[in-house]
This record gives structure tokens, C-alpha cells and sequence, in this order.
């Protein structure tokens, strides 16, 4: 069986500066959730294969 590696890349859409990057999918979906203008990157071997807009913004 082939083991993937994933990460999670939380990125701030009024910055664009990188929140925090983890493998902990816990951690990076507790963090888009609760916080404010967050964009969430997910990759896998290195390769973007989803994202999602903030669910709360500032406005």
C-alpha cells in the first residue's frame, strides 16, 4: 500500500501570509474553522488537489 503524503497550508486571504502548515488534518480543520479569513490548501505528494474560501470573514 502506497502512503501518501498530505498537508494542510491555512493561509490568510488579507496577509497572504501562511497561518500554518500541518499533516494533522484535526488541527488544520479545527483552525480554518474557527478562525476569520482563512483560505485552507490541501496537498497531496506535494501537488494542490483542493482548497476551500474562509467560512467567516472580517467583512
Amino acid at each position: 500500500m502506497v502512503k501518501h503524503d498530505i498537508a494542510y497550508v491555512l493561509v490568510s486571504v488579507i496577509t497572504g501570509k501562511v497561518e500554518m502548515a500541518t499533516g494533522n488534518d484535526s488541527e488544520a480543520w479545527a483552525f480554518y474553522r474557527d478562525m476569520r479569513d482563512i483560505r485552507i490548501l490541501v496537498f497531496v505528494d506535494g501537488n494542490q488537489i483542493a482548497s476551500a474560501e474562509p467560512l467567516k470573514t472580517s467583512i
